[in-house]
């Protein structure tokens, strides 16, 4: 509740700073005394969360317990019907003069939450009464019969009023039914709202009143938010599977053991446990670990609907082989996937994990669709018991001594020492006798105490909490407001899914759930509140990029679980799924979603009057098929977020353009076109993602988007462009433009753009090249950098800067002098170049970059030789040479050069038929991987790898695993090995 609560308060601080102009201030002065009182509300409510949560765990008997719950209820109710009249006002200002306007002229856009023939009644009178009461008489037959209809009227709506209709009409006919009907529509709006805030006030002081005779006070306190100084790095530091050492060897030993009994028969080895006993996260390491050792893999959350687990399986398979989809999978047959998978998986070493596996009806399912010939393990985990498995590994909890090892690593994670101070030796070994040896509990309640300072009192009191209800309830009380509405703002996402972070801040932000800190930006701001999270505990790293950046995230089940129950009574959100009960009537933020169980054929139903008050919107992938999409914008009028990515639709309706709250709008993957012009009237737009679509052109008219940060138009390594008309110079908040289509004109207009931090531009010619140059020097912030040449131009780079910010370089085409440009630009982390036609060795040129971790090459040298000096790349961790078709010699590898080097690939050059020297002597070295090389270079790859110790570094041949494809005359640098065939393949990691 106090995440609903602390919406409410930065709504309310939004709308001040948004209506700062002087015919505003006594809105606002109303807002600030609101605001006064809600603060004055939040320690009882924090004390009331608590109690609440203790009362429905029932391991104490909490006094009031249930009066306490309806008081927290109908602290909900005031917050989401005082949010919805703020929306709504701020809607009106942004539609009207408030100089002009009266009761009735705001009524005209108000959304009531109640039955549609009422609402028509109204908005019916208040489409004719205004019109009627300025009509000049001559236009009328007389003026008596004027004041006859006017009267008339008045009288329909008194009725409506006295049936006592939503939060606000309530407020108007206590405070105006004694002088109805001759002054309510003549009174300034100014001193409506004066009512409306005093009233308000009043429900709150009744509200204190309240908590004071149940007994609630201010002793549970959130952790105030972190420090500025939280480092990302810190945060992930390496903790491992502590007290798992010898279950991950048995599940290795069985998962690489040559079996000796029929091969036609897949081997299944489940783990069995408890929610929290660490199911997943040891499975997640062995998949990990092990999938290198295998021909493909696939890790699928296991769906009772059998034509979306046959769809989970394929897409698992082809991305681990690197091979694209032809076509739309998603809508193909069951039949068709059952061919598809056994043609993919014939003849190969597979491995399928089967997460979260319910009965035994899908394993057997799954057993039946293997082909024969087909190596495959499948390794389960399950909360019960799964019959004919080949092994089955029973999790137990950690013993006393692993437990405490696991709780010193996440309670001191910041901490020099690593290790307990006495003063605190008592309540930690009390605490951990709490959890019960169970690894989630433990590390998420250690990461809430890394936040806290080492003192007794503090860590007593944590005690005492936790013999009262569940480590999660605990862990989330101690949030401050800010955070919890981040939490649950995740937990809303579907059942592992991995969200992507920088669009989770961006989501983030739209909402005003991103507290700005000092000497802060609020992209920043964000950061650090998704790194306390995860050091918390409460969100897991999924993905990392390989310059340790967090690139995706997770809820894990039992933290989703405790979160979709809190949004939903705390009316913060709503995950809405087929077959999922009817939907509530106050409805703040709506996840459309498909249940394990639902069919891809049905559709969800959303009940439009239900909407009225809706502030977000957000359909997933999962549910694609099964999304209402053309539900008319009216039930939308107070969306602040809308993401529709993957909806089946080409067609995006002209009525978007009155959603003027919005705040961010996702259409990526969808099938649309072009977009339409009335999107110009949204102009607290932040961001606008329109990449992997059809649309080729923004409509004009755009510049009016002043508020504009991230314009996402194409993928970074995609061919496609759009064409911009937009005079984007005066966008001066605008942070990221990418997919654009160069022209002189946007060339010239980049130069006004000095904040952006990350540029995209494709289709550039050798006449932009000085425009271009000189707009880049002056992009100080710049972070990452995409240039892609028209095919046949030349361009050259004429910027002089450092550019001390960038990270990312894509180039592809040719770049005069390009090497010696990029080689200064000592903060590059990552580095991709295609097409360029160099002749200078790039390894040689390169080989001093000193952040560098992945540097790949695609059709971009030309020459026959290429080396690395000793001590070269220093921290590179993932090369890739791919169709450097005059390629004939890579020298020796020098002693001390690659260091780090983790990952090779090497593909597509018909004239490399030897290994490097030295490659063996690369010890970080663990995986190669080669494609469509001459026969004498496989032939000493595989040489190699037979003289090399067991599994020190897998060497694998992909040229088999699929059927060869013809070679295109142009691709993306994105592509993976295995996908260069397909030119349509687009970057599924692009943000």
């Amino acid at each position: 509740m106090a995440a609903a609560v602390g919406n409410l308060i930065r709504k309310m601080q939004h709308f001040s700073s948004t209506h700062d102009d002087p015919n505003h201030h006594d809105i606002v002065f109303h807002l600030v005394q609101i605001q006064i009182e809600l603060h004055r509300l939040q320690p009882n409510l924090a004390d009331a969360e608590w109690k609440r949560d203790v009362h429905e765990s029932r391991r104490k008997t909490v006094t009031h317990g249930e009066k306490i719950s309806r008081w927290v209820s109908t602290v909900a109710v005031l917050a989401a019907e005082v949010e919805d009249i703020i929306l709504t006002c701020d809607l009106h200002l942004l539609n009207m003069n408030i100089g002009d306007s009266t009761f009735s002229e705001l009524l005209h856009y108000w959304l009531f939450a109640t039955n549609d023939n009422l609402t028509a009644k109204i908005h019916v009178f208040l489409s004719r009464f205004p019109q009627l009461r300025t009509t000049p008489v001559n236009e009328s037959r007389s003026p008596q019969m004027r004041e006859t209809m006017l009267f008339s009227l008045e009288n329909q709506l008194e009725e409506l009023l006295f049936s006592k209709i939503g939060f606000v009409l309530r407020v108007v006919h206590e405070a105006f039914v004694t002088s109805w009907p001759y002054r309510l529509f003549w009174m300034d709006f100014v001193q409506l709202w004066a009512q409306f805030a005093e009233r308000v006030k009043e429900e709150i002081a009744k509200l204190n009143r309240e908590a004071f005779s149940l007994q609630l006070t201010g002793h549970v306190e959130a952790s105030p938010p972190r420090p500025v100084q939280a480092s990302r790095k810190a945060i992930l530091g390496s903790i491992g599977m502590l007290g798992r050492t010898e279950e991950l060897k048995r599940l290795e030993g069985w998962l690489l053991a040559t079996e000796e009994v029929d091969s036609l028969t897949p081997v299944v080895i489940a783990v069995n446990g408890e929610v929290g006993i660490g199911k997943t996260s040891i499975a997640k390491v062995i998949y990990e670990s092990l999938q290198k050792h295998f021909d493909c893999h696939a890790w699928i959350f296991v769906s009772q609907n059998r034509t979306r687990l046959l769809l989970d399986i394929l897409r698992g398979l082809l991305k681990s082989l690197s091979v694209a989809a032809s076509g739309n999978i998603d809508a193909i047959d069951e039949a068709t996937m059952k061919r598809e998978i056994r043609l993919v998986l014939t003849g190969k070493k597979f491995l399928l994990v089967l997460d979260e596996i319910p009965t035994q009806q899908e394993l057997e399912y799954v057993k039946e669709i293997l082909p024969s010939g087909c190596q495959a393990k499948i390794l389960l985990t399950s909360r019960s018991h799964i019959s004919g498995c080949t092994h089955v590994l029973a999790l137990r909890k950690l013993s006393p001594q692993d437990s405490f090892h696991l709780f010193d690593k996440r309670a001191f994670l910041e901490s020099q020492n690593n290790t307990f101070r006495p003063s605190i030796m008592v309540e930690g070994k009390e605490i951990l006798e709490t959890c019960e040896g169970f690894p989630l509990a433990i590390a998420t309640i250690g990461g809430m105490l890394s936040t806290k300072q080492m003192d007794a009192k503090e860590w007593s009191k944590v005690h005492n909490m936790l013999k009262e209800a569940d480590f999660i309830s605990l862990s989330y009380a101690d949030l401050h407001p800010v955070l919890k509405s981040c939490f649950l703002y995740a937990a809303s996402f579907p059942y592992q899914y991995e969200i992507p972070c920088k669009k989770l801040k961006r989501l983030w932000i739209a909402e005003g759930f991103v507290k700005k800190r000092v000497r802060t930006t609020v992209e920043e701001a964000a950061s650090l509140q998704l790194d306390e999270l995860i050091q918390r505990n409460l969100i897991q790293v999924a993905r990392v990029g390989k310059d340790g950046e967090v690139e995706t995230c997770r809820i894990l089940g039992p933290m989703r679980v405790f979160g979709v129950r809190r949004s939903e009574q705390d009316l913060v959100s709503v995950v809405h799924s087929l077959g999922s009960r009817a939907m509530p009537e106050r409805t703040r933020r709506l996840f459309l979603q498909a249940e394990r169980s639902s069919s891809n054929n049905n559709m969800i139903a959303v009940e439009k009057p239900k909407l009225s008050g809706l502030c977000s919107l957000l359909a997933f992938e999962e549910s694609k098929n099964q999304i209402p999409f053309k539900i008319p914008a009216s039930s939308f009028k107070l969306l602040c977020v809308l993401e529709l990515q993957q909806v089946p639709d080409d067609t995006l309706p002209k009525a978007v353009g009155d959603l003027v709250l919005l705040h961010y709008l996702g259409l990526r993957r969808t099938r649309l076109k072009e977009l339409p012009i009335s999107l110009k009237n949204l102009g607290r737009l932040q961001t606008l993602d329109i990449r992997d679509t059809s649309v080729r052109d923004l409509p004009p008219g755009l510049e009016v988007l002043n508020m504009l940060k991230h314009l996402l138009l194409a993928g970074s390594f995609s061919n496609e462009v759009v064409s911009v008309e937009t005079k984007i110079e005066v966008l001066k908040h605008l942070l990221t433009l990418a997919g654009v289509k160069l022209t002189e004109d946007i060339a010239e207009q980049l130069q006004h753009l000095s904040q952006l931090q990350k540029l995209s531009v494709g289709e550039v010619r050798s006449n932009h090249s000085k425009s271009l140059s000189k707009s880049i020097d002056k992009m100080e912030y710049l972070g990452s950098l995409t240039i892609k040449c028209f095919p046949g131009e030349k361009i050259q780079i004429l910027s002089s800067t450092p550019l001390d910010c960038l990270e990312k370089l894509r180039v592809g085409g040719q770049v005069e002098n390009l090497l010696d440009w990029v080689r200064k630009k000592n903060s590059l982390k990552y580095l991709y170049m295609w097409d360029c036609m160099l002749t200078e060795d790039p390894l040689s040129a390169l080989k001093d970059l000193p952040n560098l971790v992945v540097l790949s090459l695609c059709n971009a040298y030309e020459g026959e030789q290429i080396q690395v000096d000793a001590i070269g790349f220093p921290k590179l961790k993932k090369l890739s040479i791919l169709r450097c078709k005059m390629l004939k010699r890579w020298t020796t590898i020098k002693e001390g050069a690659l260091k780090e080097l983790e990952t090779l690939t090497i593909a597509y050059c018909p004239n490399l038929t030897v290994l490097p020297i030295g490659l063996e002597k690369l010890k970080s070295l663990t995986s190669f991987e080669t494609t469509e090389m001459p026969e004498t270079f496989i032939k000493e790859a595989r040489e190699l790898h037979s003289s090399l110790p067991k599994s020190s570094i897998l060497i694998r041949d992909t040229s088999q695993l699929f059927p060869i494809r013809p070679t295109p005359k142009r691709f993306p640098m994105s592509m993976p090995v295995n996908q260069m065939w397909n030119p349509s393949y687009l970057s599924k990691r692009e943000m």
